[in-house]
């Protein structure tokens, strides 16, 4: 667990890395992204511009219905912070107001190209209970 070194990133340079990574994928997907990326909803569950360009770039991919978990509300929040178990990059982790995704800070600087798989492996967790059957639909996903 290497976490990526500290540097500063711009909106702009988030916004434009963004339409990048989704422009293979069409017009579509490049539109959702921005919109999820821009929504004021989402913003208020996942406050932070890089874990919220993940979850944007799943826009167009096998995993964009992590999007909608998102929101439909199953995640009260999506943001860093310790998880209960420290040598995970993320967790889901019951609270009062609902399921929250928890997400290393080590990895705060991370490229949000490389969390979007992790939102998306999340999403699929909506309880603390992990099975074998959510794991192998992850790898799914992952993969495609």
């Amino acid at each position: 667990m290497q976490p990526a070194p500290p540097r500063q990133i711009t909106t702009e340079e988030l916004v434009k890395q963004l339409k990048t990574t989704l422009k293979p994928r069409g017009r579509r997907a490049v539109e959702e992204g921005l919109a999820v990326f821009n929504s004021p909803q989402i913003a208020t569950v996942v406050p932070d511009l890089n874990l919220r360009a993940a979850l944007a770039s799943l826009a167009g991919s096998p995993a964009q219905g992590s999007i909608q978990a998102i929101r439909d509300g199953v995640f009260h929040r999506v943001h860093f912070v310790t998880p209960p178990n420290p040598n995970t990059i993320a967790q889901v982790v019951p609270t009062p107001n609902g399921p929250e995704i928890v997400v290393n800070p080590r990895y705060q600087y991370e490229d949000f190209r490389l969390l979007g798989t992790v939102l998306s492996h999340e999403t699929l967790h909506q309880d603390p209970q992990v099975n074998a059957s959510e794991e192998l639909i992850n790898s799914a996903l992952q993969n495609g």
